[in-house]
Formats: C-alpha cells, structure tokens, sequence
C-alpha cells in the first residue's frame, strides 16, 4: 500500500475517502473519483467498482464498537468514517487485529496531511470481491 495524502482539503467535498482508496490499490489519486462530492456517492462508488468485480460494504458502529465479525481476518486492512478533528467526517485507513479472544482496530493511515486520524468510527468497510469465480479486473 501506498500512502497518498488527499489532494482536495474541504469540510464537505474533499477526496479523503477517495485517497484512502488509492492507497489501498496502489493507484493514482487522480484515477479514483471523488464519490463523496456527490449526492449518490454509494452508486457511484459501487458503479465504479463493479467491473472490477468488487463491491465495499460499511457497517454502522454502535458508538465505535464492532462485533467479531467472521469475515473480517487478523491483518486485514479496513476503511473507517467517523468525526475527525476538524469537525467533518473524515476517511482513514484501519488495521484488523485480534487475539483470538478480543478484537480491535488500529490506524493505518491518514490520508489528511494533519495525521490526526479520527476521534469517532462510525462506520467501517471493506471490499469484497462479487462473484469469486471471476478475477479482479483493473486495480490490483
């Protein structure tokens, strides 16, 4: 992974999601559009994905918290939302990681150039791959 800052640094429409997904296959940020200054950013985001044969999933937190949940393996590298220190939603990059017993997330990357991560996770993702017999086409 690549750790790209974002290049578009406003409250609202900024690339911070975008750059995330940049770093995490390696693209160009200019390869990845901005969703998040759309309205129907989740369509567009999952429009662009499809034919790569992938498809992201975000679950809701409950104030920050996520069950175990099966899919989700020890390493394996997640996107989280939540209220950053500019008083915004904010996009970063977090790390799965368990003992076997308990489970947590660690910061992985911030795509601000402040590094400040985020102060809440409401919300965490992940991509999956849509139909396993198929390769993943374009990103990766």
């Amino acid at each position: 992974m690549k750790k790209l800052k974002q290049t578009i640094l406003h409250k609202k429409f900024g690339n911070c999601f975008s750059t995330c997904i940049a770093s995490l296959f390696d693209l160009k940020i200019e390869d990845v559009p901005n969703f998040c200054a759309h309205d129907d950013w989740w369509k567009k985001l999952q429009d662009w994905l499809r034919p790569q044969n992938l498809a992201f999933i975000e679950l809701p937190t409950n104030k920050g918290v996520m069950p175990p949940l099966p899919i989700l393996q020890d390493g394996m590298l997640c996107l989280a939302v939540g209220t950053g220190p500019r008083g915004c939603l904010h996009a970063v990059i977090i790390k799965y990681k368990t003992d076997g017993v308990k489970h947590w997330f660690d910061l992985e990357h911030d795509p601000h150039p402040s590094d400040a991560g985020i102060f809440t996770t409401d919300f965490i993702g992940w991509f999956i791959v849509v139909d396993p017999s198929k390769p993943i086409r374009g990103l990766i």
